[in-house]
């Protein structure tokens, strides 16, 4: 071993900077000749020379370097081969106050130091750069050395590349934010409703305040809208969806009911929109969301349908009216004066309800209260009915023995209990039952008259109290009707302080038209009085 020390050949390879390290005069130098080392600095200079990885030595009180090719290829010609055997405060005197420190703590034996993505700036090439590197500074053992250790060895890697990559990440980053928070804005100040759809589960990622008044909710960022309206399950509202994020193509929607819970009672109400899906794309051009724009046009469509209704039912008023009149005609020669009466009648009925309609619009339907024997007036409307019915209808009643006097417009009550009966009559087939019930409840009297007829579909429980509505099963079928004599009803009811409601198991299961008067008089039937 002694001689391999002399003869220069240690240590063997190690590239350029192994040539270098066997022909310099450490001698000259606080190591002393190669053959004087320590063993723990020959194994550390063996480890540095043998590995592609840049690693550097400082050895002793005044740090003499050493270091690999790997390690040359980091420094200029400022500081290479200079560095080589020369004094590590002489050598980083730039960057003196950041590694000092960090040698300190090693060669006092306070622990190794690591280091990611720090900034060390280096003299190279002419000119002060500034550099990032991930390094650690490791203690290499001497037991003669103050604290037992002898120097210190560098495993580094120049990181400049890698922190400019995340920078410029960092900076798109913070430009997409930026763009989305400048979107976010313009979205914010848009006067009609605008959000973001994420994803084939239509997840809500960003929504403006007009959009979170129009739903009437606030809480949905990160919820389906297959989750925050469930009631839309089975109206092709999230089909339609679908169908945008996979075909890519966009929807225009046009006054399109909705049935929404937007005040979240769990009873959905009939909304009418105007929208827009269309989709967004991700820069290769898939489709990743759908952007929405929609207003409500509730009153719009309502008055439209209200606009058609009044022409259907002139159209159909006109036809009933001719019909009445030839009736009128071929009955003045043929069966005698009932006939002639009845048609003359319905006629009437027909003018009157158009008549109340009028009244109701302008807000001039009258009302005459006064304490009134509820059972008896019941009573005498079903007698008329069964009087009214030709196909053999049995009618039943079921009214308490005693019941309290109520007060309110018994002809105007009379004209609703007719309307009711009548429906129930028409709707029926022939020799079928219609049963009316009377029970109070202590603060009003409730009237049901159920039928075996026809039925409702769900959908039109609602509609047929609106003016023009009628059920499309009613529709289908050859029954005359205007689609009035409910609304009036649900009308005058109200005015009385009391409600009106109609059930049905379906189409083809009958219909129950339930209607409540308080026993003490509304505020309408009190101005009235």
């Amino acid at each position: 071993m002694a001689s391999q020390r002399d003869d220069h050949s240690w240590p063997a390879g190690g590239g350029e900077m192994g040539a270098l390290i066997r022909a310099y005069d450490w001698a000259a130098t606080p190591l002393g000749p190669i053959p004087t080392w320590p063993q723990s600095l020959r194994v550390a200079v063996r480890l540095i020379l043998t590995t592609r990885h840049p690693m550097f030595i400082w050895w002793g009180p005044e740090l003499t370097q050493l270091y690999n090719d790997a390690y040359r290829a980091t420094m200029g010609p400022e500081k290479h081969p200079a560095a080589l055997g020369g004094r590590g405060r002489e050598t980083w005197a730039e960057t003196w106050d950041t590694i000092g420190p960090q040698i300190a703590q090693v060669m006092d034996d306070r622990g190794a130091t690591w280091h990611e993505d720090q900034l060390v700036p280096v003299t190279r090439h002419g000119r002060r750069e500034d550099v990032w590197w991930t390094y650690g500074y490791s203690p290499i053992d001497d037991e003669a050395a103050p604290h037992g250790i002898g120097g210190v060895l560098v495993v580094c890697r120049d990181v400049t590349a890698e922190h400019a990559a995340a920078e410029e990440l960092r900076a798109a980053r913070a430009a997409a934010e930026a763009e989305r928070t400048h979107l976010y804005e313009l979205f914010a100040q848009a006067p009609t409703a605008i959000c973001l759809l994420s994803g084939p589960d239509h997840v809500y990622t960003l929504t403006n305040p007009p959009y979170q008044a129009l739903i009437g909710r606030d809480d949905i960022l990160g919820r389906s809208v297959r989750n925050v309206f469930p009631e839309l399950a089975g109206q092709g509202i999230i089909e339609l969806l679908d169908g945008v994020y996979r075909t890519g193509e966009a929807f225009v929607g046009d006054e399109v009911l909705m049935q929404l819970d937007r005040d979240g009672d769990g009873v959905p109400e009939d909304v009418y929109f105007t929208f827009v899906y269309a989709p967004f794309r991700a820069t290769n051009g898939a489709t990743t969301g759908i952007f929405v724009h929609a207003y409500e046009v509730t009153e719009q469509a309502q008055a439209r349908l209200a606009a058609e209704g009044a022409v259907r039912a002139r159209d159909t008023f006109l036809a009933i009216a001719a019909h009445e009149l030839r009736t009128l005609d071929s009955e003045r020669l043929g069966r005698g004066l009932d006939t002639l009466d009845r048609a003359a009648d319905r006629l009437v009925a027909l003018t009157n309800d158009l008549l109340d309609v009028a009244q109701l619009n302008t807000g001039r339907l009258s009302l005459n209260p006064h304490q009134t024997d509820l059972a008896a007036l019941v009573a005498e409307s079903v007698t008329q009915a069964r009087d009214r019915s030709d196909d053999g209808h049995h009618l039943t009643l079921a009214v308490p023995p005693t019941l309290p006097t109520v007060w309110l417009d018994a002809t105007r009550i009379e004209q609703v209990l007719t309307n009711l009966l009548d429906n129930a009559l028409k709707y029926s087939p022939a020799g079928g039952t219609v049963a009316v019930t009377v029970a109070a409840d202590g603060a009003g009297v409730a009237i049901a008259v159920r039928d075996r007829g026809i039925g409702l579909p769900t959908a039109a429980l609602e509609l047929i109290f609106a003016p023009f509505g009628r059920a499309s099963n009613a529709e289908a079928s050859t029954l005359p009707g205007l689609g009035l004599g409910l609304a009036i009803s649900r009308t005058i009811v109200e005015r009385h302080g009391g409600w009106i409601a109609a059930a049905s198991e379906g189409e083809g299961y009958g219909t129950t038209i339930t209607l409540w008067l308080p026993l003490a008089g509304s505020s309408d039937t009190e101005e009235a009085s």
